[in-house]
């Protein structure tokens, strides 16, 4: 079809005059600019410890700008998966080149025991996702898309010294940002999947007078800069990188500061299913186990009365139940299948027991998820 259509003239300019009349710039002079801007708004802390970090950009094109950032923060014990640090299209080492898919950080972890790093870090091939693990005794544990959120949020928090702050979370990420919210007297919201709704509810707030502090999708995707109205995987880094230097000089670790949230505001288990629909007519079944639910909705959910079900967006059916649990389902917007994400909040009992709260969420997790499955006939 392209073909079909007669081109038109293109307008060509010499370089030269393109250059003087302003419309080229080097890339490399907007990397320097970049480094510059996102880096410096880091201060160097007095409580930072030395950090090792493992790295891999999963033959993606963020390594040189990461090292870039990191060195100028003053981070510069960096290790990377060499194998993985050039940009490669085919993206030989890994079956699918994204951290959330399991064994995608194989290599970058095996590397942190390697070298005996405090952290693991991975962004995605286009370094606007990041992911992260931190040690755990004599390995790793891996952090999850919510983990990640709920702290960056909370350190974010911490520092803000701007009047009405906000933060912002998609509707399948966790509510547990609604309580990390409110302990530090701001605002949370939550907006339709995609970074495109959160930075454009962002702007909208930022007329309003509100000051834009943070916003998050459990997909790896965190937006800690006004500098990048938009998901970015580098500043996040960097982010995590000075957290986790920070908790280091106090004897403790990101997993450390995490079960610290969730001992103050309660465990959230979450869980992302995934359901694939094969064959030509994979679309209409698709809508067909929507339209389903949609006309005969679950009233209770692992044993859980469904308090609200809604549609805030065409497709996403969103269940909220007794306590504080949740549970969704979601027709992906690209490809023939269903996802379903589901919360089950559990409190620290006054003996203080974390694991045994994170038991019974888990349990009960499970529960919500198999009867959302059921219900949908998945």
């Amino acid at each position: 079809e392209i073909e079909r259509v007669a081109p038109k003239p293109i307008p060509r300019l010499p370089l030269a005059d393109a250059h003087a009349a302003g419309l080229v710039r080097e890339i490399d002079a907007l990397r320097a600019d970049y480094i510059a801007a996102i880096a410096d708004e880091v201060a160097a802390a007095p409580d930072r410890a030395p950090i090792r970090i493992a790295y891999t950009a999963l033959h993606g094109v963020a390594e040189r700008t990461l090292r870039g950032v990191l060195l100028r923060a003053g981070f510069d014990d960096l290790h990377s998966v060499a194998e993985q640090a050039v940009p490669d299209g085919r993206f030989p080492t890994v079956d699918f080149p994204n951290p959330e898919e399991p064994g995608a950080m194989d290599r970058v972890l095996a590397l942190g025991l390697e070298v005996g790093a405090d952290l693991v870090l991975a962004n995605d091939p286009d370094g606007d996702r990041v992911a992260a693990a931190a040690r755990r005794n004599a390995g790793f544990e891996l952090l999850s898309g919510n983990d990640i959120g709920v702290l960056l949020a909370d350190d974010l928090l911490r520092q803000n010294e701007a009047p009405r702050p906000v933060v912002l979370s998609t509707i399948v990420s966790s509510p547990m940002l609604g309580l990390v919210a409110a302990s530090h007297g701001a605002r949370w919201e939550q907006t339709l999947t995609g970074h495109k709704w959160i930075q454009n509810r962002a702007l909208e707030l930022e007329r309003e007078g509100q000051t834009y502090v943070f916003g998050y999708e459990e997909a790896l995707g965190y937006a800690p800069s006004t500098l990048v109205h938009d998901k970015d995987g580098i500043s996040s880094a960097l982010r995590l990188v000075d957290l986790a230097s920070r908790l280091k000089s106090r004897g403790r670790t990101l997993l450390d500061a995490r079960d610290a949230l969730f001992t103050e505001h309660g465990f959230f288990a979450d869980s992302q299913v995934s359901v694939r629909f094969e064959g030509a007519d994979a679309q209409s079944r698709m809508r067909a186990l929507i339209d389903q639910v949609r006309a005969n909705p679950p009233q209770r959910l692992g044993g859980i009365p469904v308090t609200r079900f809604s549609e805030p967006d065409h497709g996403v059916l969103v269940f909220e139940l007794e306590g504080g649990h949740r549970a969704m389902l979601r027709p992906s917007g690209t490809e023939p299948k269903v996802k379903y994400y589901c919360y089950a909040v559990d409190r620290v009992e006054n003996d203080g027991d974390l694991e045994a709260a994170k038991g019974r969420a888990r349990a009960l997790l499970q529960r919500i998820t198999d009867d959302l499955r059921t219900a949908s006939g998945c």
